[in-house]
């Protein structure tokens, strides 16, 4: 077998990429940033009073309850939306 010469070389190999792949890594960089701003959006329209998301919550936990709030997300029941958890 080959084995690499060195770091830079392992690094060259490691880091080769088709024009097809770099496309892909690009769309999937954009579609994380595109969320993350969503996420940012959301919360300043829940921030001002845009957005009331009380409907949303059809599960409340106390902070002690968390992991059974992350065990329910995860699994996503019939009826599940968000859970609220309350520190």
């Amino acid at each position: 077998s080959v084995q690499p010469r060195g770091i830079e070389d392992a690094g060259r190999h490691r880091f080769h990429r088709s024009p097809d792949s770099l496309d892909v890594h690009l769309r999937i960089a954009l579609v994380r940033i595109d969320h993350v701003e969503g996420i940012r959006g959301a919360v300043e329209a829940v921030s001002s009073g845009i957005l009331n998301p009380a409907r949303l919550y059809t599960h409340t936990f106390r902070l002690d309850q968390l992991s059974q709030a992350f065990e329910l997300m995860q699994k996503r029941p019939d009826g599940f939306l968000k859970a609220l958890v309350l520190t």
